[in-house]
């Protein structure tokens, strides 16, 4: 686990020395690190985990791509796990952004066996008989499967 440095200034309108600027040490996991850990606590295959976070959002903070046609905007999906704050009133858009509240949340939907509603999950569970690495992940949503 490496330390990450965050500098915090007492108030940004204040003209503040640079020596009496506070340095807090934070002892939290890389994303990828957490959500090798969320899955094994949560009784979740890894590969499962790490694929439809890599295939949602390639690890990038985002909102959706998708265009919705009918409805003339946007999906509503947010953040790495890609949660849509429609289908999910009781999660908040700063909550989908927040990278390790997003993993814990796909991990408990994976274990209580919700994990369908992405749709990565569903192309990634129904090729289990294909060797994982065997897949290619454009980042965009698409899973393609290398011959």
């Amino acid at each position: 686990m490496i330390p990450r440095a965050v500098a915090i200034a007492p108030n940004s309108t204040q003209n503040v020395p640079l020596t009496s600027v506070k340095v807090v040490i934070s002892t939290l996991p890389t994303p990828k690190i957490y959500a090798r850990q969320q899955a094994i606590m949560g009784g979740v295959d890894i590969k499962i985990v790490l694929s439809v976070i890599k295939c949602e959002s390639n690890w990038k903070n985002i909102q959706s791509n998708l265009y919705n046609k009918r409805r003339k905007h946007r999906e509503m999906s947010f953040g790495i796990a890609q949660i849509n704050v429609l289908a999910h009133p009781n999660i908040t858009k700063a909550e989908a952004y927040d990278k390790y509240f997003s993993i814990r949340y796909l991990v408990s939907e994976v274990a209580s066996g919700r994990g369908r509603q992405w749709t990565c999950y569903r192309i990634i569970t129904k090729k289990r008989t294909v060797q994982y690495s065997r897949f290619s992940f454009s980042g965009g949503g698409r899973i393609i499967l290398r011959q």
